[in-house]
């Protein structure tokens, strides 16, 4: 293996764990955030007086956790394409930079 399709290699290694630490740490967030939502829903639900304000107080959350969820995995797939065309970016120049030149001497002969 030629010295740039090494550092072309290294350096696509580099951009995907950071793209996995921040998506890591991304959810860390998230998930922080879904523990307090559930949380001070708990603590609504102690204070329910009447079967009527249980089920609409269920249903409500019961809606946003499935709004969040749809929003967060639609995130979760814009933020894996965004690292895997990071990724590809510099063995794909690499991959154009190897080949432009064996191209251009099959098209001279």
């Amino acid at each position: 293996m030629n010295t740039a399709a090494s550092s072309a290699l290294l350096e696509a290694s580099r951009r995907a764990v950071r793209g996995i630490v921040t998506m890591g740490q991304d959810r860390q967030v998230f998930f922080t955030q879904q523990y307090e939502r559930a949380r001070e829903s708990l603590e609504q639900l102690a204070l329910v007086r009447s079967p009527t304000d249980l089920l609409k107080l269920q249903s409500d959350y019961a809606q946003a956790a499935v709004g969040t969820a749809f929003a967060e995995g639609s995130k979760i797939a814009e933020d894996w394409l965004k690292v895997a065309s990071e990724i590809a970016e510099p063995i794909m120049t690499c991959f154009t930079n190897t080949t432009a030149p064996a191209g251009k001497a099959g098209a001279s002969d």
